[in-house]
């Protein structure tokens, strides 16, 4: 979620489509988790997580501290607003596709 809304004000290099299967993938495994107990990654998300983590890594090199600490204190309003991150990565993905 930091990188989706780093991006919406420093360039990135990943893109829009990225974050989307990174966000339903992440947001379907939270919910078979607690469905199931089954927390295990599948094998292609596992690779999507691993460019955003990458893209993480450049922005804290490379972005402003100030789009750093606003995308941070968004998501904390969001968070405490939803109350859970599963809330949080639907409503972003329902919001991208209006």
């Amino acid at each position: 979620m930091l990188v989706d809304l780093i991006a919406d004000t420093e360039p990135g290099n990943v893109s829009r489509e990225t974050l989307g299967l990174a966000k339903a993938g992440l947001a379907a495994l939270i919910k078979k988790g607690h469905e199931s107990e089954d927390w295990s990654f599948p094998e292609d998300l596992l690779s999507i997580i691993t460019d955003l983590v990458n893209e993480h890594d450049r922005q804290l090199r490379e972005c402003r501290m100030s789009a750093i600490v606003a995308a941070t204190e968004h998501l904390e309003r969001r968070l405490a607003r939803a109350g859970c991150m599963e809330e949080v990565l639907q409503a972003r993905r329902n919001s991208e596709k209006k």
